[in-house]
């Protein structure tokens, strides 16, 4: 099974927070859907037909793609024969509309995550997103109406100057949603502010506009959105991420248990197991490369991943996860050095072994990235 992810790079307005390529010149969509079909052609010809793939378009905001563009990628993928064991497509709440939820349907998207982010409309307006908080609940009422329910939302915590109190507040009007059937959702993704550089939020921090919400504030929401989530039903089965039984994300998963994946479109990233390679992060010059009928070197990067990336790799991804990293995956040649390095983690108890899968332990799962960071050849 492969993944195959599309990148869809526009917005109406750029989040404060935001970092990843995107352009807010919607003239370009149709002529950029005509580049992702090329694109599609050129790298999905060799994907098995014998198994099920799983598909997932990302942002950007998707949403903002008119339906037949969106049809039109689809049906170039499809016309391989390809068929899909997940197929979602990131929305912003407000271009959910009842007729629009129901053509996404039709298409053949069996699953939506939107992007929430906060339900207060002060801190959504300060994030600069484009929707408020009442069009969260509607845009899932009109998705179970179309018969799309598996749902996931995204929220953010540790916002400028947010407080513990102001957290849970949060966290209580997303899961009060869960208590009726038009507005329950299955999946929910919590992310803690990052400042980027080069963001607007990055800028406003810089210059004393805002200030950042200290360390051991974002642990305890970070505690407090684990116990909550809990209290809830949903499995925590990677750092940032909890679902319902049986509603994982197959396609992000397959990012964290090395399942190769294609992605198409511009500052898209692929993997085939030995190489990662990366397509063009300036629309412009991508646009104009398969305008004229380019072949894939045109606009891809690419780099041959050594034993020792793919150690680093290994850790970095699985035991990001529930499932952990099971030893038997650790190359031989590393075995020695990595059982010296965990030791201190087992020690203390950041991380467990069970005879046969190493884990982080969810106290820890907060400091993951240190804790893998010491662990890295």
């Amino acid at each position: 099974m492969a993944g195959i992810y599309i990148h869809i790079p526009f917005c109406k307005s750029r989040c404060t927070y935001c970092a990843f390529y995107s352009t807010t010149d919607l003239r370009l969509r149709t002529t950029y859907a005509d580049a992702l079909c090329r694109e599609i052609d050129a790298r999905c010809s060799a994907l098995s037909v014998a198994e099920p793939h799983t598909l997932y378009f990302g942002g950007g905001t998707p949403s903002l793609m008119s339906l037949e563009d969106i049809g039109r990628v689809l049906s170039h993928i499809t016309s391989f024969g390809l068929q899909f064991k997940e197929c979602t497509i990131e929305c912003n709440p407000e271009d959910i509309t009842d007729d629009y939820a129901m053509a996404l349907h039709s298409l053949g998207f069996d699953r939506v995550s939107l992007g929430v982010q906060t339900l207060f409309d002060v801190r959504l307006r300060q994030l600069n997103r484009r929707h408020n908080a009442l069009k969260v609940s509607d845009a899932i009422k009109a998705l179970h109406r179309a018969g799309i329910t598996n749902i996931s939302i995204d929220l953010i915590y540790g916002l400028p100057d947010e407080t513990l109190e102001e957290w849970d507040a949060d966290l209580n009007r997303a899961l009060s949603m869960l208590d009726s059937e038009d507005t329950t959702f299955t999946h929910l993704s919590a992310y803690c502010l990052s400042y980027e550089d080069g963001t607007p939020l990055y800028r406003q921090l810089q210059s004393g506009i805002v200030k950042e919400t200290d360390e051991e504030q974002e642990l305890s929401m970070y505690r407090l959105l684990c116990e909550r989530m809990r209290e809830v039903g949903f499995e925590h089965y990677e750092i940032s991420n909890f679902a319902r039984s049986g509603f994982r994300s197959i396609h992000n998963s397959g990012y964290w248990n090395g399942t190769h994946y294609i992605g198409i479109g511009v500052a898209a990233h692929s993997y085939d197991g030995k190489r990662r390679s990366w397509n063009l992060s300036d629309l412009k010059r991508y646009l104009q490369a398969w305008g004229r009928g380019a072949n894939l070197p045109d606009v891809t990067e690419q780099e041959l991943l050594s034993a020792e990336d793919h150690y680093n790799e290994l850790l970095m991804t699985r035991l990001r996860t529930s499932d952990g990293l099971d030893e038997k995956l650790i190359d031989r040649s590393f075995l020695a050095y990595f059982k010296t390095q965990v030791q201190s983690f087992l020690d203390n108890g950041d991380m467990e072994y069970d005879g046969t899968t190493y884990l982080i332990s969810e106290k820890a799962l907060f400091v993951s990235d240190s804790i893998i960071a010491t662990l890295f050849l």
